[in-house]
């Protein structure tokens, strides 16, 4: 069992987002699909869960958001 958030510790994940938001990465279905099949693939799981994070129903509804990496460290 991998513990989520499995990919975003990982270096490959972090290559492939860059700098852009959840949001840009989630607009696009082939980066979307390979960022829930990297930890697939890395740690030989047998699946993925897929999640929705906290700015998509919050960017749903209308309420402007931001996010920085700084922020939670």
């Amino acid at each position: 069992m991998v513990h989520a958030p499995g990919g975003p510790l990982t270096p490959e994940y972090r290559s492939l987002r860059g700098e852009g938001s959840i949001l840009s990465a989630i607009a696009d279905p082939a980066l979307a699909a390979e960022v829930t099949l990297q930890p697939v693939r890395r740690y030989g799981v047998d699946a993925a869960i897929v999640f929705s994070d906290i700015v998509v129903p919050v960017h749903a509804i209308g309420f402007g958001s931001t996010w920085s990496p700084d922020a939670a460290r």
